[in-house]
């Protein structure tokens, strides 16, 4: 059989490799090439994109990293759910939610395909020795199909029932006894030495008394002899938690201790621990933990939803968030925990920008490409936003572009209508979609990205300061028109800031690019993404009408000093 594997990480490598060495016919992708690259070795075909891999493919599989990395490979026009053929086999062996999986039995029926979920059980380590256990759900057919192609790297699978969503129901709840069973050890370690006694000594006592698991004594070492390489992540397991959570609340259920351990892992990730490993980032914590005095002890309300000053949970839209400031805001409000929406056209800097915001401490991130300038793309996006996500509390308007720097009667139209397009018409049309949605609910804040160029107009820039001249009108248009509503306004004009904005302006020149900064310290895109978030963290009674920025030696869009 052709078999496509797609996600290379810790556990996807070796299970492709166990495929290979079955003899299998295996096509690999990996969005860093180099892991693809090091499977040839072992007889794997190597594509370029996801659609090259599977494009003759009987069946897919998708060890990928959440839900977010899912979506930009299986869906949009170059996505892998078109390119695959009718008649063949998807099998999702990832920790994704269950409204993914619901979500994917849905297309994949509407294009005569095959679907079966089957999300594994073990460290990276295991996936080695090819002794992962797999639970499966979906049609008896396709199991049976899919069967073969998990053997080599199993060691029993467990069939769930005929929906794919509960084998995802199935992972998330066997990864929640996990961290359950992670929290107990950590604290019951913690106890053995204020008592005196060796955390190895209590575990053995108690082993051996109670549960004679080898499961238990694999996590028990990991936590008192922490591994060279890190497995899963104590990021990966807030999102898992989050996930669980989320399928819960879809069916009314409410998790108590789930929530207390959600409470944790975003205090972990807080305090720098997100990228540690799962089962020794949880035993730090509760060393943490059981050090603070009650004075200083974490209070358990600060870390959750308050719609007054934390930004914790709360769901931000980014335009443009590829890079420049655009992916500096994703970053600076994923560490505040937000739940992160990220759209741009740059799909592949767009997922980087994502892996880094969950480590940086995204309580999740949910990316998808636009072009803001078309109004019906912007209008689907939007309405076809998975229910989780459409209730948007902050929407950062930073999508925009200058080109060109000639005079009005030698300026280039094209550069006009782009400009004009993207700095007005998709400002316009993003807010349009997502303000009413603000207005229902009674909160919201919309934050746009402004220049000093919208307040003064230089020689030679007369579009783009006219384009940004409007965002001001519209910002304080918006303001007045929500005026006796809980929404809230906002535009941050910065001055001059070093990014890709010149070299966009000149078209690819970086010769002419990079005389704009020479002998001036601009400002960083960090130092704008710090000022938006300070804006959308002060009280919900309090609104930032404007804040403009600027380097010590820029006055404004006309005088600057600049050093010999």
């Amino acid at each position: 059989m052709k078999i496509a594997f797609l996600g290379l990480g810790n556990m996807g490598a070796p299970m492709a490799r166990r495929l290979l060495a079955a003899g299998h016919d295996v096509t690999v992708w990996n969005r860093s090439r180099e892991r693809a690259d090091a499977l040839a070795a072992h007889g794997a075909t190597v594509a370029a994109t996801p659609v090259e891999a599977v494009r003759k493919a009987e069946a897919v599989l998708t060890m990928l990293f959440d839900d977010a990395a899912n979506e930009a490979v299986l869906f949009g026009p170059e996505g892998v759910l078109d390119a695959l053929r009718p008649g063949a086999l998807h099998v999702s062996m990832s920790t994704i939610s269950v409204a993914l999986s619901e979500r994917l039995t849905a297309e994949h029926a509407r294009r005569n395909q095959a679907y079966v979920a089957a999300p594994v059980f073990g460290r990276p380590n295991v996936a080695e020795e090819g002794r992962l256990w797999i639970v499966a759900a979906g049609a008896e057919a396709a199991i049976n199909q899919a069967r073969p192609l998990l053997e080599p790297f199993s060691r029993g699978l467990s069939v769930i029932g005929p929906e794919p969503r509960q084998a995802h129901a199935v992972k998330l709840g066997g990864n929640f006894l996990i961290s359950a069973m992670i929290h107990a050890l950590g604290e019951s370690f913690v106890n053995a030495e204020a008592q005196g006694i060796a955390p190895s000594v209590f575990f053995e006592a108690v082993n051996s008394a109670l549960f004679q698991s080898p499961f238990y004594t694999a996590y028990a070492n990991v936590m008192l002899n922490p591994p060279a390489h890190v497995g899963a992540t104590i990021a990966l397991g807030a999102k898992d938690l989050r996930l669980l959570r989320e399928a819960a609340a879809s069916r009314g259920t409410t998790l108590s201790l789930a929530d207390n351990l959600a409470e944790i892992f975003a205090q972990a990730q807080q305090s720098g621990l997100g990228g540690e490993d799962w089962a020794v980032g949880q035993y730090r914590m509760a060393q943490r933990r059981a050090k603070s005095s009650p004075k200083s002890s974490p209070n358990p309300a600060r870390f959750r939803y308050d719609r007054t000053m934390t930004l914790k949970g709360k769901i931000v839209f980014v335009t443009g968030a590829s890079s420049g400031i655009g992916a500096a805001t994703a970053l600076a409000f994923a560490a505040e925990g937000a739940r992160l929406l990220l759209a741009a056209r740059r799909m592949d800097k767009l997922a980087a920008v994502a892996e880094a915001a969950l480590k940086r401490g995204a309580e999740a991130v949910h990316t998808f490409s636009l072009d803001v300038r078309d109004r019906n793309a912007v209008k689907q996006a939007i309405e076809k936003l998975p229910m989780e996500w459409a209730a948007i509390d902050v929407l950062v308007n930073n999508a925009g572009l200058s080109r060109g720097l000639e005079k009005l009667y030698q300026g280039n139209i094209d550069d006009w209508d782009e400009m004009i397009d993207t700095n007005v018409k998709g400002l316009l049309y993003v807010t349009r979609a997502v303000a009413p949605g603000m207005m229902e609910r009674g909160s919201g804040h919309v934050i746009n990205l402004g220049s000093v160029a919208g307040e003064m107009t230089y020689p030679n820039g007369a579009v783009y300061c006219a384009s940004k001249a409007a965002e001001r009108a519209i910002n304080d248009g918006l303001r007045e028109d929500v005026l006796g509503t809980p929404i809230r306004v906002t535009s941050v004009d910065p001055g001059m800031v070093e990014t890709d904005f010149s070299l966009v302006r000149f078209h690819g020149d970086e010769e002419r690019a990079a005389k704009v900064y020479k002998n001036i310290k601009p400002l960083t895109p960090e130092d704008v993404a710090e000022t938006i978030v300070w804006a959308a963290s002060r009280p919900e009674h309090v609104n930032i009408a404007r804040v403009v920025l600027t380097p010590v030696h820029q006055a404004n869009a006309l005088l600057f000093h600049r050093t010999a």
